[in-house]
């Protein structure tokens, strides 16, 4: 699989729902997809004033859940451009669920950005867990952590 790296969000757009300024992760810093599937590590810039800091100015607790949400989608497009895959079959994705959820914001200081490392557990098609945490730059500080589980396909209409 060849691997260009970094790869900006704004190159993956087709994959994902989100648009600005919705749009969280600035961009694929590595990705692989060996043993049980996708994994990669992204980047989200937290100077800049988003959407996910609170009135106070603060980065929210639950912008953690949604980075790692949004860094798997990112992930997994990458990986099928990189396996000559297009957008064709990708398909939207729903949150269904949160657990061995921990966050911890206090650590986040003087920080630029934050890495997103993702991993895909197990794929049920079209339901997928992943896990994910949140660190400082060189891995140093963990920011928080979670398992998440995403339905990768279209809900039915009634």
């Amino acid at each position: 699989m060849s691997k260009q790296i970094p790869v900006p969000t704004s190159e993956l757009r087709g994959f994902l729902p989100h648009r600005p300024p919705m749009i969280w992760v600035d961009e694929v810093i590595s990705y692989g997809n060996e043993g049980k599937g996708p994994f990669g590590i992204c980047r989200v810039d937290i100077e800049r004033d988003r959407s996910f800091r609170g009135g106070d100015g603060k980065v929210r607790a639950s912008a953690v859940v949604e980075w790692i949400a949004q860094s798997y989608g990112y992930v997994k497009a990458s990986v099928r451009l990189a396996e000559g895959f297009g957008t064709e079959g990708f398909g939207r994705a729903f949150l269904v669920g949160i657990t061995d959820c921990e966050v911890d914001l206090s650590k986040l200081t003087d920080d630029k950005c934050v890495h997103v490392h993702v991993r895909e557990l197990r794929d049920m098609h079209p339901a997928y867990v992943i896990e994910g945490k949140v660190t400082s730059e060189d891995g140093a500080r963990v920011f928080g952590h979670a398992r998440i589980k995403v339905f990768g396909g279209e809900i039915p209409a009634e």
